[in-house]
């Protein structure tokens, strides 16, 4: 479990406002295969800078480009 920072799907990702490093609920674009009766099969998940962002731990709402962290998203 990271520590410091997210290397991985969040990278360089953390909350403003209370610096935890998630979960995070995010709006996202989702290609799905939806028939009469739900779901049936999902494939790619992309979010971008503008899409919601919330911290599970604090509930701070905000977008995703908010949760980036300026000294980490260069490297990401």
């Amino acid at each position: 479990m990271p520590t410091d920072k997210n290397t991985n799907c969040l990278a360089g990702m953390k909350c403003p406002e209370c610096g935890s490093l998630g979960p995070f609920a995010i709006a996202s674009y989702v290609i799905a295969e939806v028939t009469d009766s739900g779901v049936e099969e999902y494939y790619d998940i992309e979010w971008d800078d503008d899409c919601f962002c919330h911290c599970q731990l604090c509930g701070r709402d905000a977008t995703v480009g908010d949760f980036k962290d300026a000294g980490e998203t260069e490297n990401a």
